[in-house]
């Protein structure tokens, strides 16, 4: 009881004496603070923004490895950048393993930036009004070039990037005690920044499979890119890649025949929204126990060790 009223005191306080609590994370250059001072008041924000691609931006073997070792400043300065929010990139000064931190992409002219109103009579940490910049595909634009390029040559008028990579959950905007206590939840945006967050991409990209021969067992599958308004697979450094497997199926479930063709920017087989792509197959062998058709689109990285399903698409040929 003692711990509630003197919260309420300290309340009282704020409201009638301007003040600013943690001036110090609107501080740039070397005196910046690591992003992990964020997580104090926004945990969940932080920890979905840790285990993200953004996270690993500097740090990533590949991403040192193509740089060879950090000297081609042009892709420094957006993988750990002052501000994203600059139309000219530069590296910050402080905290660069960090890669897209927080201050990346909330931080500017020395006050923090966000698409929400302010909503206390007193200020947490410096912040401007309202900024819409935050809701447009623009402000990742910055960055990913490639994508939005792709983006806006598709033609696309009611997604934007948040809308796949930042979906919405509903939670507060901060969760530590006891200033949860006092918040609502609403409709707030996911940080984690990745595909596996998007909406179900079954109903934005296709497969079709016609069988046309059973010795020996052959047919044709199509792709297609229905509704995604970049490439797959987009990007415009670093591997992209997304493989379509076409497998014999037995009765255990087993693979018995593969095969598997690539989609790459780099090789000019990537979809562009609205794309078919039609792949003839053929199966070598006769299997006895040969049940399905199962065909599978999925993302991967270099070492094709992390592997994400697009779509899939299983066909019975009994």
């Amino acid at each position: 009881m003692k711990g509630i009223i003197i919260f309420f005191l300290f309340l009282l306080t704020a409201c009638s004496v301007p003040m600013t609590l943690h001036k110090g994370l609107a501080v740039s250059g070397r005196e910046q603070p690591s992003s992990e001072k964020c997580s104090e008041c926004h945990i969940t924000i932080y920890n979905e923004w840790k285990g993200s691609a953004h996270s690993r931006a500097y740090t990533d073997p590949l991403f040192r490895s193509i740089t060879n070792d950090y000297m081609v400043k042009a892709c420094v300065n957006c993988h750990s950048p002052e501000s994203a929010l600059d139309s000219e990139m530069r590296q910050r000064q402080a905290n660069i393993d960090e890669g897209v931190n927080c201050q990346a992409c909330h931080l500017k002219g020395g006050k923090l930036q966000g698409p929400a109103e302010k909503h206390l009579p007193f200020d947490i940490h410096p912040i401007m009004e309202k900024n819409g910049d935050y809701i447009k595909s623009d402000l990742c634009g910055n960055c990913h070039r490639k994508a939005f390029e792709e983006y806006r040559e598709s033609g696309e008028k009611d997604k934007t990037c948040q809308h796949c990579h930042m979906p919405e959950a509903q939670r507060t905007i901060i969760d530590n005690k006891p200033w949860v206590w006092f918040k609502d939840r609403y409709a707030f945006k996911k940080h984690s920044f990745d595909i596996r967050d998007a909406a179900d991409l079954s109903d934005m990209i296709a497969i079709e499979v016609v069988m046309k021969g059973d010795a020996p067992l052959s047919g044709e599958v199509t792709v297609e890119n229905k509704s995604i308004p970049h490439n797959v697979p987009t990007g415009g450094f670093g591997y992209h890649e997304v493989l379509l497997t076409i497998s014999l199926i037995d009765d255990t479930g087993e693979s018995v025949e593969k095969m598997t063709w690539s989609l790459t920017q780099e090789m000019g087989t990537s979809l562009k929204k609205g794309d078919k792509r039609r792949v003839p197959f053929e199966f070598s062998g006769i299997h006895e126990s040969q049940r399905a058709v199962m065909v599978k689109l999925t993302k991967t990285d270099f070492d094709r060790k992390k592997t994400k399903t697009l779509a899939q698409q299983i066909v019975d040929i009994h």
